[in-house]
């Protein structure tokens, strides 16, 4: 999956675009453009605007694959959301957040990565409702899970239960919906 507008729009709305390289307190790195950072950075360094778009396409990528590594099934929107987290936090921290997380626990735990050097950010903290709002407008409900469930394309068994959790579903709730569907279709 490829990162949607919607999903550039939010990194650039947080990151700013400076086209003169400037360095963080505690970063080894000089920034430039839309956040990217290394060693390829220098002091006093300039980039046009096209140069900035160039290098965020290339750091999307390594972020996309981060996410693709999650093994989580992504929504367009939670995707996007994930994308834009891992650009700001680093692919580290989009593993911890995602390990052993439903996708309800995610996007609930994102809003915690609010944080500089020990202190709480205004500015990451309404990044981090951002991400979380619309990493949750793009979870598909136990409703929907549970009717692919139902169309076999989960598997069965411990099969089921391990690819739903795997990908960062309760296994407990869509059962629950998957009972439901079934008794309501056996009392009409």
């Amino acid at each position: 999956m490829k990162t949607s507008s919607t999903g550039i729009e939010l990194i650039k709305k947080y990151e700013g675009c400076k086209l003169l390289a400037y360095k963080l307190p505690g970063e080894k790195y000089h920034t430039i453009g839309y956040g990217h950072n290394g060693q390829d950075v220098e002091a006093g360094q300039v980039i046009t605007h096209e140069r900035a778009e160039e290098l965020l396409k290339h750091d999307l990528a390594r972020f996309e694959k981060a996410v693709d590594k999650t093994g989580l099934d992504l929504t367009q929107k939670s995707f996007d959301a994930l994308v834009s987290f891992a650009y700001n936090c680093g692919a580290g921290n989009l593993s911890r957040l995602c390990k052993n997380r439903t996708q309800w626990e995610i996007a609930a735990k994102m809003l915690t990565y609010n944080r500089a050097n020990g202190k709480v950010l205004s500015g990451l903290t309404r990044r981090r409702k951002d991400e979380a709002g619309l990493f949750r407008s793009g979870i598909k409900s136990d409703h929907e899970i549970a009717l692919e469930v139902l169309d076999d394309l989960w598997g069965g068994g411990v099969t089921r239960k391990n690819r739903l959790t795997a990908a960062g579903y309760s296994y407990g709730n869509v059962q629950k919906e998957v009972n439901r569907i079934l008794s309501d279709a056996n009392n009409t």
